[in-house]
């Protein structure tokens, strides 16, 4: 049995990585010191990179990715920033996750727009 990562998984992590290096780590001390941190402009981010609907179809603006992408985001994320992977892992399982299986058709291109926008469905935004 094979374990290794897909050269799509090992692009995955290294875009996570850079992403996590680049935007969080430079910054997070900061804003847990000062009890901050920029939601709208790194859910933004994070939407517009496909990491707020991970798991769902395309069709109702999802990544349409695996779990084993689901948990390299998450665990690329945590490297860096704790907090900000639990509330991905939250708006991923608790929001979009959710509405996969019971949800109507309908109900599922209404509500899943929290997959390609930049809001955290976990919330209740």
């Amino acid at each position: 049995m094979n374990f290794d990562l897909t050269d799509e998984q090992e692009h995955v992590r290294r875009s996570v990585r850079e992403f996590a290096e680049s935007e969080i780590l430079p910054n997070v001390h900061e804003w847990d010191e000062a009890q901050k941190f920029p939601q709208e402009e790194m859910r933004r981010k994070m939407a517009d990179l496909g990491w707020l609907g991970v798991l769902q179809p395309e069709e109702y603006g999802g990544s349409a990715m695996g779990y084993i992408e689901y948990a390299i985001i998450i665990e690329e994320l945590a490297r860096v920033d704790p907090a900000l992977a639990l509330s991905v892992a939250a708006h991923n399982s608790l929001c979009t996750g959710h509405l996969r299986s019971p949800a109507t058709p309908n109900k599922r291109r209404s509500t899943c727009r929290c997959s390609r926008r930049a809001s955290a469905g976990a919330r209740g935004d």
